[in-house]
């Protein structure tokens, strides 16, 4: 009866671990962040870096997790951020002029865009303050390209002519033979820029006072466009040229989906990326550009033991997968009552054969005890008392399970052989004084 109750609670607490694991493991599955099956990013222009890298990452995203995205062309980082509030963009590439809006966050930066002045050859200009009057093109409202402009006509006291505000796409340049100059911010992998400045009809003018713009708004940098980056026969630009930076982000809302925060990251920083558009950030440089407006996902992603942070997120992560490790300790409970179980049925069954071994072993010391009584002659004896012994040998060499030492039917078997035994050296010994006797007598007669 105790066995029985004692095996019922063992078949109750397995069923209770199994359905706990299975339950466990539902919750998690039906609970754990997943990519989202569609995903949309707001790039740019047409010819543009934002547009040209959109669609690179949207491309290899669709290749590498199956999820669908849509790339939006826009007027630029204005028009991104609006889509990014409105929530008709997941993800947007933004310049670093453009201020994110409170429930906004850099997932990462991604390249150096580059202030361009474009001139058109024979144009007689030769200064950014010979622009003063002129006809320029500086991009459509909501661009980067016409906030950057904005901010090089202040400094240097420019005003174009009222006519310039027709025009919006640098790359329409060749088409507008009366439009005298353009101011682009972008890459210098820009396919369009390296389309136009490639055919040698236009010439780049130096930012001379790049520095003192620079100490003015802190999200520019002094840097250089190198001879030759559009072409290298030619010599575009004959020499390096001194112009501002900034950086190019990829933004999102602070609520965005962190694995889809995550897939993005992996592609930026991929092989294939990092392959195909020249001048993109690798993970070092990205970390090196300290921010103060991570996104939570990118900031354990980008510095993943910052201090307490790391302390936090691993917390964070122990709680999202508390299901998780409840099934796992259920399934390690089950795999040791498993295993003991197994354990316990390979005892037994080692129990009962060798349990077997013993009746056999009895059985041969029975026999070896009926032929003793049929023997008389000195050599079966001692083949007899040797064939006793190496059977008691060969049990307890055989027989090693505890609970059987312990057996009374064990017992009985060491009593028997070892009084067979006895029986036999008796016999040895009584046949070894009969014959000393017999030859103690025949000496005495003669």
């Amino acid at each position: 009866m105790s066995k029985l109750k004692t095996a019922t609670v063992r078949r109750s607490i397995a069923l209770l671990m199994v359905t706990v694991l299975v339950l466990s493991v539902i919750w998690w599955f039906g609970t754990r962040e997943r990519l989202p099956d569609k995903i949309v990013i707001a790039g740019g222009t047409n010819g543009g870096s934002f547009q040209a890298l959109t669609e690179l990452i949207a491309s290899e995203l669709e290749r590498t997790t199956g999820m669908t995205v849509e790339v939006l062309s826009t007027d630029g980082s204005v028009e991104n951020r609006s889509r990014l509030a409105s929530g008709e963009a997941d993800f947007a590439l933004i310049s670093a002029d453009t201020v994110l809006e409170k429930d906004m966050a850099v997932v990462t930066p991604v390249y150096e865009e580059y202030v361009h002045i474009i001139v058109r050859n024979g144009s007689g200009i030769e200064s950014i303050r010979q622009l003063n009057g002129k006809r320029i093109i500086f991009g459509p409202a909501g661009s980067a390209d016409k906030a950057h402009a904005e901010v090089i006509f202040e400094h240097y006291g420019i005003h174009p002519s009222k006519d310039s505000t027709e025009w919006a796409e640098t790359y329409d340049l060749p088409k507008l033979p009366i439009v005298d100059a353009a101011i682009e911010i972008t890459s210098m992998s820009s396919p369009g820029l390296r389309k136009l400045l490639g055919t040698g009809d236009y010439t780049l003018l130096p930012v001379d006072d790049a520095e003192a713009i620079s100490y003015d708004y802190n999200f520019y940098t002094v840097n250089q466009i190198p001879r030759g980056i559009y072409s290298g026969s030619r010599a575009i630009p004959r020499d390096s040229v001194e112009t501002l930076s900034s950086t190019a982000r990829i933004a999102a809302r602070r609520d965005a989906s962190p694995p889809a925060v995550r897939a993005v990251l992996n592609t930026v920083f991929g092989e294939h990326l990092q392959r195909e558009f020249p001048g993109l950030m690798n993970k070092g440089e990205a970390v090196d550009l300290s921010t103060t407006n991570w996104h939570p996902t990118s900031f354990g992603y980008l510095q993943p033991y910052a201090g307490i942070d790391t302390l936090a997120t691993f917390l964070e992560s122990l709680s999202a997968a508390k299901e998780l490790f409840v099934a796992v300790i259920a399934l390690l409970w089950l795999g040791w009552q498993r295993y003991r179980t197994l354990s316990e049925e390979e005892r037994n069954q080692n129990f009962l054969i060798q349990k077997e071994r013993l009746d056999i072993f009895v059985n041969r010391t029975l026999e070896l005890d009926r032929q003793l009584t049929e023997t008389t002659c000195t050599d079966e004896l001692r083949e007899l008392h040797r064939k006793t012994t190496e059977l008691q040998h060969l049990a307890l060499t055989e027989l090693t399970e505890d609970d059987l030492r312990g057996d009374r039917m064990f017992s009985i078997f060491l009593e028997q052989s070892n009084s067979l035994c006895r029986k036999i050296e008796n016999r040895l010994l009584s046949r070894r004084l009969l014959a000393l006797s017999r030859e103690n007598q025949a000496f005495d007669q003669d």
